[in-house]
């Protein structure tokens, strides 16, 4: 093929290996980010709070006004995920540009420049941000630090623009100012202006932060650390070597053996660096960026394969340089050939909660938290509460919302007796939680034991004084015949509640039931 028309070829093959995942919806995360969130309709309510605030799922640490923004054009003009998936594949082929240029910058030739594109542009390592819409948070900050490096020997002050940009996609862009400063002094391309302008983005998100009340991210135990980084670089070299099914919940396996190793690497570096050895700053640069990624998967027990985009995306740039001349480079271009249908199946993967969650599940059937998500898939979306409960029996331990989803899917089904004997099992690992016991009052009532079911519809409203425990309290109640209780139960609810209409028909029930005549007495027979 003319060189001319390479880099045409390998859009085009890039493109198509991720069309067929276009047609997937939202996943994961994207229920609460973007399907049910309302600040989309508001640039400011997005700049003003934390990422899951507006949806109401919890109060976060993290702040990324810039990536969430980037959703709002499309989700204005074409709402749902077909727009944002789009807008995914748009960055993603950009980064594949950018490798290319890249890498002719540094010395590659333009076909050994594409071909490191190409490899990038279709490895499976990469789907992750790519195919799920979430994961624009790791690519967009990705693009913003690649697009400095390209654009400094070119537009300077633009070069530090866009990495002043990155702090405000994600958190371990707090350092891309580090980055670029390692990558401008290695490529002897220093330009203070630019360097000026880069770290103006972290205190740009550090005013962000206090202005929208967000707290500073928690950090790791320094004693987890070697155990943090070597779990980074395992997951990484396999990632990189053996690419598997999509894996949404790899699961952390602290290594400090190979932290240790990693780490003796990365000060050898720096020596290096320190003598000199220019060479060695750039391929620090996209580790400043990786290695808070480190500490992160520990807290949340997973290693996702979204972290390495960046650093997947400058090993292209090297093995561009590396292959540039050599007689074997052109076998290179059957292993894109091998990696593509492998990207698409795994792109597919991240069509649907259920194909993502199956999959990460067949990779890891003893791991809780894949177990959990694929049994809240099956419950959620494909209403199969029969499959759904195995599973999340595998995660109570591990999932605390296991325990009452669990307990929702024994009712659905009715399942009562099943339900009140896991109960007491809960109730151990969770005793604090009033939803459990809400649910086994309502399974005690499928039961017709009225008696236990007041006592444990009590319990919940004496735990979490939740408007509708005390509304089930009251219907027991009112079961039972204790009007009092029943009535009490309505009006603490509507106080909790005003406007609760179902604390406003049982409050009418229990007077329509006092204002009505008592049944006349039976007369026994004879």
């Amino acid at each position: 093929m003319r060189v001319k028309w390479l880099p045409a070829a390998v859009l085009a093959l890039v493109a198509c290996v991720y069309a067929p995942s276009l047609a997937g919806g939202w996943v994961w995360d994207d229920h609460s980010l973007l399907a049910n969130n309302p600040a989309l309709a508001s640039v400011r309510a997005l700049w003003s709070t934390d990422v899951w605030s507006p949806s109401g799922t919890s109060v976060s640490d993290l702040y990324r006004p810039l990536v969430m923004t980037s959703y709002l054009p499309g989700q204005t003009l074409f709402p749902g995920p077909l727009s944002a998936r789009l807008g995914n594949l748009v960055i993603h082929l950009t980064m594949v540009i950018l490798i290319a240029v890249l890498g002719q910058d540094l010395g590659a030739g333009r076909r050994a420049a594409w071909l490191g594109a190409a490899l990038f542009g279709v490895h499976p390592g990469a789907t992750e941000p790519v195919a799920w819409v979430t994961g624009r948070h790791d690519s967009l900050p990705a693009l913003l630090l690649l697009g400095a490096f390209v654009a400094l020997p070119r537009r300077p002050i633009l070069a530090g623009l866009l990495c002043a940009c990155a702090p405000l996609a994600k958190e371990p862009y707090m350092l891309a100012p580090l980055a670029f400063g390692l990558w401008a002094w290695g490529r002897r391309q220093w330009s203070w202006p630019a360097l000026a302008i880069a770290c103006a983005g972290p205190v740009a998100a550090l005013v962000g932060r206090r202005i929208a009340e967000v707290q500073l991210p928690v950090g790791a135990a320094t004693s987890d650390l070697l155990a943090a980084i070597g779990a980074l670089a395992a997951r990484g070299l396999t990632l990189l070597t053996v690419p598997a099914s999509a894996d949404a919940a790899a699961p952390y396996h602290g290594n400090p053996a190979i932290g240790v190793l990693a780490v003796t690497a990365l000060v050898g570096a720096g020596v290096a660096l320190l003598r000199g050895r220019r060479a060695f700053a750039l391929g620090l640069a996209p580790l400043v960026v990786l290695l808070p990624c480190a500490p992160a998967s520990a807290q949340i027990d997973i290693v996702a394969d979204r972290y390495f985009y960046l650093a997947f995306a400058m090993l292209a740039v090297g093995l561009s340089c590396a292959a540039s001349g050599r007689r074997w480079a052109p076998a290179l271009w059957g292993l894109v050939a091998v990696l593509s249908p492998v990207t698409v199946v795994r792109a597919n993967e991240w069509s649907s909660d259920l194909a993502v969650w199956a999959a990460s599940y067949a990779l890891h059937p003893d791991n809780p938290h894949a177990a959990f998500h694929l049994a809240y898939a099956q419950q959620e979306y494909a209403l199969d509460c029969a499959s759904a409960v195995p599973l999340y029996e595998q995660a109570l331990a591990a999932e605390p919302r296991a325990r009452t989803n669990v307990m929702a899917c024994l009712l659905l089904l009715g399942q009562n007796e099943r339900a009140v004997a896991l109960a007491p099992r809960l109730i151990a690992m969770d005793p604090e939680n009033p939803k459990i016991y809400a649910a086994e009052a309502r399974a005690y009532v499928g039961l017709g034991q009225l008696d236990r079911a007041v006592a444990s519809a009590n319990r919940a409203v004496a735990i979490g004084g939740r408007a509708e425990d005390m509304i089930l309290a009251g219907n027991i109640a009112g079961q039972i015949g204790d009007l009092d209780a029943a009535e009490r139960a309505f009006r603490a609810a509507q106080v909790a509640v005003p406007d609760s209409a179902e604390a406003v028909a049982g409050l009418r029930a229990v007077a329509a039931r006092r204002a009505a005549p008592p049944p006349p007495p039976v007369t026994p027979p004879g």
